[in-house]
């Protein structure tokens, strides 16, 4: 071994011939410190693992809790924010699958790749939403009580996990090839999700108020507001994908 000391090369013995080093204390020290370096990956993985599970754990609760009671978002403001994006997101995921798995069944021959369909469904339905996420928060602004934009992500959010079963459970009928029951479950989750719970969401925030602007008016307003922005963002990013998107939409509502 190599005495960190001197640098001496000792064949034998604990003690370095050169300085009297004593050379067993600086291999255990080596040994040690190798043992640490190789621990902390391991280490810091289940450390990793842990806060996912914990996550996982708290999300089950929210989703729980928000199934037997979606009003109870309101109450909670932004402080349920992170969960909301998290059902955001999955109800998104769910129903481009699902969407795939039925566009799947409609081309034979030459069926669109998995990973080129659901990107860009993924992202128009995104879109979609953002639009009437967008729609309730300018009313919220302009007619009631000013709530942020993460609050109305929250109250959103917080509506979703009833369209997440449905959704799920689309799915599983699309992998069963029972294309019919999974269109109308996949048809009614589109509907309440950009139309329905956005006026349900408008419609409680607008009767928080004493002296609220008139629901329906605000129902109206964000028809028009949904309509409108979807007509910019159409302009906007071309043709082709919504035409692609809108065409498997109109599939499912056949």
């Amino acid at each position: 071994m190599i005495c960190p000391n001197c640098s001496h090369d000792q064949v034998v013995g604990n003690y370095c011939s050169g300085c009297g080093n004593y050379l067993l204390r600086h291999q255990r020290e080596a040994v040690k410190e190798s043992v640490i370096a190789t621990s902390i990956p391991s280490v810091a993985a289940k450390d990793h693992l842990a806060s996912l599970k914990n996550y996982a754990r708290q999300y089950s609760s929210y989703f729980i809790r928000q199934l037997k009671s979606p009003s109870h978002a309101f109450s909670k403001g932004e402080g349920d924010y992170s969960n909301a994006v998290v059902s955001i997101l999955l109800f998104v995921a769910l129903f481009c699958i699902s969407i795939y798995l039925f566009t799947l069944n409609q081309h034979w021959s030459n069926p669109p790749s998995f990973l080129s369909s659901f990107t860009e469904m993924y992202f128009v339905t995104i879109i979609l939403v953002v639009i009437a996420v967008l729609s309730i928060f300018f009313i919220n602004t302009i007619f009631g009580p000013q709530h942020s934009f993460k609050s109305i992500i929250s109250f959103y959010g917080g509506q979703l996990p009833i369209l997440l079963i449905g959704a799920t459970l689309s799915l599983i009928l699309m992998f069963l090839k029972s294309f019919s029951f999974g269109n109308g479950i996949l048809t009614i989750c589109l509907i309440l999700a950009i139309l329905f719970i956005p006026l349900y969401i408008i419609s409680a925030i607008l009767t928080s108020k004493q002296e609220s602007f008139e629901p329906l008016y605000g129902f109206l307003l964000y028809i028009v507001l949904f309509f409108m922005l979807m007509l910019m963002i159409t302009m906007m990013i071309g043709n082709l994908t919504i035409n692609s998107y809108v065409q498997n939409l109109t599939y499912l509502l056949k």
